[in-house]
């Protein structure tokens, strides 16, 4: 019997059925000013994406990179907390 009570990690299988997603929804947000990649595999999705989908335009937009926000990443480490205030600042301050 699968254990439902936890979210299992993403696996780079997960990552590549998700890039035709995030494509159609790049699409759908002609307005979209800047990305934020919260944790190591969003981030390491977007790379993915990024060297597959080489020179795309959907794809030129300034990218924050910043940690999860899952109690499992920021409890042990709090001082993440002050990282991804400080990482969303600056996307404030560069879309001023």
């Amino acid at each position: 019997k699968k254990d439902r009570s936890k979210v299992r990690p993403v696996t780079g299988k997960d990552i590549d059925a998700a890039i035709p997603w995030l494509m159609k929804t790049l699409d759908r947000c002609p307005f979209l000013l800047a990305v934020i990649l919260f944790g190591q595999k969003a981030q390491r999705g977007w790379d993915l994406l990024a060297r597959q989908q080489d020179g795309d335009s959907r794809l030129a937009l300034p990218v924050f990179r910043t940690w999860h926000t899952s109690g499992q990443c920021l409890n042990p480490k709090p001082e993440r907390r002050d990282e991804i205030i400080r990482t969303l600042s600056v996307v404030e301050r560069s879309l001023r």
